[in-house]
């Protein structure tokens, strides 16, 4: 028996139909060659413009949401401001009355007319026959922590010294100068103080008052107000 190529013949005897030599059609070749089709090309272009189009709306959503913030930040800190405490030292006066070779006792009132309680800190008062601006002031006087609630007002006692830390004197003839409007006494400062939002940093008030002789007697004291230079 002969290992070459087997032949299978039909059960009917008849034979085999040989195999069909008509070449394939050229529509039905591959071609490695070929371009993409168009559809491709448009839903290539439809992805690209998708793309562009979401990185632009999340753009404006990016800026629209940093806006946002920055206006809730604003209002944010403009109601804390709004409702922090406010300190004015206002109504001073001469205790025992504006006299000579005497050391120099003021009174003022702090009162506070913010919407939060706070609490007086640090004092400085100083006394000067011009105003040079920018103001210089005296040394600061750490006080204990004093409260003044909302709406309330509390006296603070100021007692005059001179640059050696003596008590402050003033001759007759300052204070005749003074009361004939000869020379001029200036009483100025500021005072600090904390209060609920003090987080936020401590606050300050200043004040500038001009002594008023005219208006005054043995019994009252009168002052002006003067333009405060920070």
């Amino acid at each position: 028996m002969s290992k070459g190529r087997k032949h299978y013949r039909p059960v009917d005897g008849t034979k085999a139909p040989a195999p069909d030599s008509k070449p394939v059609p050229k529509n039905d070749t591959p071609n490695l060659n070929q371009t993409p089709a168009k559809t491709e090309t448009k839903e290539t272009a439809g992805n690209e413009n998708f793309d562009v189009a979401m990185l632009r709306w999340t753009r404006v959503v990016g800026l629209f949401t940093a806006v946002l913030a920055i206006v809730g930040a604003v209002q944010a800190w403009s109601f804390i401001q709004s409702e922090r405490a406010y300190l004015t030292v206002t109504n001073p006066s001469f205790i025992d009355g504006f006299v000579p070779n005497k050391q120099m006792v003021l009174m003022f009132l702090i009162k506070n007319t913010g919407r939060s309680p706070a609490e007086l800190r640090n004092v400085a008062v100083t006394t000067k026959e011009k105003l040079i601006y920018p103001l210089k002031y005296d040394k600061m006087f750490e006080i204990g922590a004093s409260p003044v609630a909302v709406g309330a007002s509390e006296p603070y006692i100021y007692k005059g010294l001179n640059e050696k830390g003596d008590p402050f004197l003033m001759s007759e003839a300052t204070i005749s100068g003074v009361n004939s409007g000869n020379i001029k006494l200036y009483v100025f400062g500021f005072a600090d103080y904390v209060d609920d939002f003090s987080v936020f940093g401590s606050r300050r008030s200043y004040f500038c008052y001009l002594y008023n002789p005219e208006r005054s007697t043995p019994q009252t004291t009168a002052f002006n107000s003067c333009p405060v230079n920070y």
